[in-house]
């Protein structure tokens, strides 16, 4: 579980209580030493022994009683329940299919700030405990729960459902309970996180509903309370990604006698952490040997119209999104593995992202200057996203919010917004400047590479600081942020070398033939030589792209939104 920070808030009750205190006067009221050898409270023990039943603070006083208690309370009843379902313990572990997710709510540290210890946990254990019910439901296996994350699976040996189908029947069933369960988790977040009261009813019973009820109002409280209400919306918010995985894996008992847990191991559960932790945010992440599967049963296809129906509903932008935007093909590298990849896709889960988010950006453009890296993040996050950040945009607009475009764009391209600026103020035209425009505009990336535009020289950049401002309004209109965005996201793959390039060993080795030393290091730096000549120019460019085009257009974005900010706030003050 992720940490709680010592500046955040201490408590969002409103009662100005440290709930540490708090849970420090429950515990002193509640458990009273007696002379049994376990310090528990007498009449909770005596409760235990008459009904067999351990609640919660209840323990028995007895060794074998305490004992059992810990067994029944520690041990997982989905587990309990599988193998009455089976007859017998499983001794042995199988090899069979599993379709498997790893689930994890995204950048809790940031999310832990604004809680208390004790509201961090039931945060967690009301989102868990919906995630459970819902397992159970569809008869999924919660194999493990670490803090914020979560793994389970479909199939294997103890799964009713697929344990009597064949390979390719179990295969699908799977696929499909597997991908229908994340989405599913996906939309009981967002209820969480809006506080929709609708999350309460995911209970199965008063336990489970008491779970759920503390982390709601835990989240109730943060979004009516008047003093945090207008932040906690622009920057807390619950989110969860997943990512999932089908193949063949080992499932059984694992650990030391006395220690035994049942579990799977196999690449399928790296694979699903892995594509876990290349998910977008609010997102699903799956590998394409599930995809393939689920488009067998045509899947994707389904899901993309329902999709599209639910956010025509709310006359989302998602309405006309297309199936290959739905489910987008990827080549990710997972983190600290710089030269893997692993072919993907990622899924839509919100039919309502692009509005979420524009709501969140016009809510955190009125919070001041704190708030303003919270838009840039949002900005930076979904950069290759049109529909979230044309929604942005047009948040931007209706603000009046004056974005510099043309600023951005001789960072970018120095030499053409150089030559535009001369053609302009000669002409004193706004017809040839919008054709040479676009023309510039639509050179592709290898004309880039061939006319080095992004290593301009100081003085080119400096004959273009005289802008017509006809050309800088034309610009403005003709050319969408998301446009500029992509063409910054086209120079990055156009510069990023290959994974492990700097690692390719020589085709020459010194050691191949001793008795010729001097020769085969003569050919050997030779080689070195000409790599370094073919790479030198893209390696110019990449220092480009990050040392001063990447930088200086979010530092333009951060003006605008700085600018903006600064003058509601004259306003406010008058």
């Amino acid at each position: 579980m992720a940490e709680s920070s010592n500046t955040g808030p201490a408590s969002l009750n409103g009662r100005g209580t440290d709930p540490r205190n708090v849970s420090a006067d429950r515990a002193r009221r509640s458990f009273v030493e007696d002379d049994s050898d376990y310090g528990v409270p007498t009449a909770l023990g005596d409760q235990y022994a008459d009904s067999g039943e351990l609640g919660s603070g209840e323990f028995p006083t007895s060794s074998s009683g305490l004992r059992q208690a810990v067994k029944d309370f520690y041990t997982p009843a989905h587990l309990i329940e599988a193998i009455e379902d089976n007859g017998f313990i499983p001794q042995e572990a199988t090899e069979e299919s599993a379709a498997v997710a790893s689930v994890n709510v995204v950048d809790y540290s940031h999310l832990s700030r604004f809680l208390s210890p004790a509201e961090n946990q039931a945060v967690l254990n009301g989102l868990h405990t919906a995630f459970y019910v819902l397992l159970q439901e569809s008869g999924g296996y919660l194999n493990k729960v670490d803090g914020d994350t979560m793994v389970f699976h479909y199939g294997g040996q103890l799964d009713p459902n697929t344990r009597f189908a064949g390979d390719d029947a179990a295969r699908r069933l799977m696929a499909r309970k597997l991908f229908d369960t994340c989405v599913e988790m996906h939309r009981i977040t967002r209820m969480f996180d809006q506080a929709d009261e609708r999350f309460l009813e995911l209970s199965a019973g008063p336990e489970q509903y008491e779970t759920l009820q503390r982390a709601f109002q835990v989240i109730a409280e943060l979004r009516h309370n008047q003093h945090l209400a207008v932040s906690a919306y622009g920057a807390f918010h619950v989110q969860i990604r997943i990512g999932a995985a089908i193949g063949p894996v080992t499932n059984g008992n694992f650990g030391p006698t006395g220690a035994k847990h049942w579990d799977i191991v196999g690449a399928p559960v790296i694979e699903a952490r892995n594509m876990e932790r290349t998910a977008p945010s609010g997102g699903l992440r799956m590998t394409e040997e599930l995809y393939q599967v689920l488009d067998r049963m045509n899947v994707p296809e389904e899901y993309t119209h329902s999709f599209r129906d639910e956010a025509a509903a709310e006359a989302g932008r998602f309405q006309r999104v297309r199936r290959d935007e739905v489910f987008r093909f990827a080549r990710v590298t997972p983190p600290e593995k710089h030269a893997t990849e692993l072919r993907s896709y990622s899924v839509l889960v919100d039919p309502l992202l692009p509005e979420r988010i524009g709501r969140r950006v016009d809510v955190l453009l009125v919070c001041g200057a704190s708030e303003a890296e919270r838009i840039l993040d949002y900005i930076a996050y979904y950069r290759g996203h049109r529909h979230v950040i044309d929604e942005t945009e047009e948040v931007f607009r209706r603000r009046g919010v004056q974005l510099r475009k043309l600023a951005m764009l001789r960072a970018m391209y120095p030499r053409k917004i150089a030559k535009l600026s001369r053609l302009s103020c000669r002409q004193g035209s706004e017809g040839a400047p919008e054709t040479e425009a676009s023309q510039a505009q639509e050179k592709d990336a290898a004309g880039q590479r061939r006319d080095g535009d992004g290593d301009a020289s100081g003085e080119q950049y400096r004959s273009s600081h005289t802008i017509p401002s006809h050309l800088e309004h034309e610009i403005d209109r003709r050319h969408s942020l998301f446009e500029i965005l992509s063409r910054l996201g086209s120079y990055q793959d156009l510069v990023k070398l290959p994974a492990g390039r700097h690692a390719v060993a020589p085709e020459h080795k010194l050691d191949e033939l001793n008795d010729d030393f001097d020769r085969r290091a003569e050919e050997l730096l030779k080689e070195l030589k000409q790599r370094y000549s073919e790479c030198r120019r893209t390696l110019a460019k990449e220092a480009y792209f990050y040392h001063v085009m990447y930088p200086f257009v979010f530092e333009a974005l951060r003006a605008s939104v700085r600018e903006y900010q600064e003058q509601v706030g004259e306003l406010e003050a008058v």
